[in-house]
């Protein structure tokens, strides 16, 4: 059975700092930072996701401040658990060799905007379900359509699967989509969102970034840190940089080109901020429920 050790990497410091005894390694060339390459999606209107502007692309908008100063300690000292992300550009995902990998956690998107569903998130949510990987949904969001449309697509895709898993997401990531909107109505649209979700399924969702979409688009609103962090930072530094209001970070995207036996081509890789029995998987206190238009 491959271990950790299947997932070939081509940064050794990452892999240093882990310090397991089942150590993963993790491939990543040097990404992220202004202009880099986005990856290239193979079919552009239904593959958009998360490495497509996530901490790279500021669209001209100001780059943040720099975050306060703390002794914050997000150093990978063996309390991780190591997951990935997918969507449809994966394609056929063989999940029993990427449990047997070590993978212990999986984002899989759902929904994009109004109308579009990720043709693979029924299959990958129960490939990865079957062998035992805990799974999470991501919606990306858009400015371009009506945010109730959006929520409702979304829970509509939810109620395909199982419930009872990892936070459902809500994905902000293009800063030129914002650009037309004032900060009190991006706020506004992304809360929204984060309400309309919450009260369909009784759960309360969590929120995917770049360390620098916060400051630079939302001027880092404070009642955006009661939601669980999902942070963009390409980086082989041992943490990412935490956007305010966070402190801490939950989650963490640090590549988006990761080599995983069962997946062919690159995927995001992530990392959860604990140990795999501490990952958040919960049981909504109700069915998802479609809200009235």
């Amino acid at each position: 059975m491959a271990g950790f050790d299947s997932i070939a990497a081509s940064d050794s410091s990452q892999t240093a700092d882990l310090g397991t005894a089942t150590s993963v390694a993790l491939s990543q060339e040097a990404t992220g930072g202004p202009g880099a390459p986005d990856k290239p999606p193979a079919t552009p209107q239904r593959d958009r996701g998360h490495s497509a502007h996530a901490g790279s692309d500021h669209a001209g908008l100001p780059e943040p401040p720099p975050p306060p100063p703390g002794p914050i300690d997000h150093s990978l000292d063996g309390k991780t658990t190591t997951g990935i992300d997918v969507s449809e550009f994966q394609n056929n995902i063989d999940w029993q060799q990427v449990q047997q990998a070590g993978v212990q956690f999986a984002f899989i998107r759902a929904t994009d905007g109004t109308t579009i569903q990720d043709a693979d998130f029924v299959q990958n949510w129960q490939g990865a379900e079957k062998v035992g990987v805990p799974v999470g949904a991501y919606h990306y969001f858009t400015t371009t359509s009506p945010v109730a449309s959006q929520i409702t697509n979304f829970v509509n895709e939810l109620k395909q699967v199982d419930a009872g898993n990892l936070p459902p997401v809500l994905d902000v990531e293009d800063p030129s989509q914002f650009t037309k909107y004032t900060v009190p109505e991006r706020v506004a649209m992304i809360q929204q969102w984060l309400d309309g979700v919450q009260q369909a399924t009784g759960v309360q969702p969590m929120l995917y970034m770049s360390s620098n979409f916060s400051a630079s688009v939302l001027n880092s609103p404070p009642q955006f840190d009661k939601y669980m962090l999902w942070v963009a930072d390409y980086t082989t530094a041992a943490q990412p940089i935490v956007p305010p209001p966070w402190t801490n970070w939950d989650f963490w995207q640090h590549a988006d080109n990761g080599q995983v036996p069962g997946i062919t081509g690159g995927v995001d890789m992530d990392y959860f901020n604990g140990p795999a029995n501490l990952l958040p998987v919960t049981n909504p206190a109700q069915p998802a429920q479609v809200p009235k238009p």
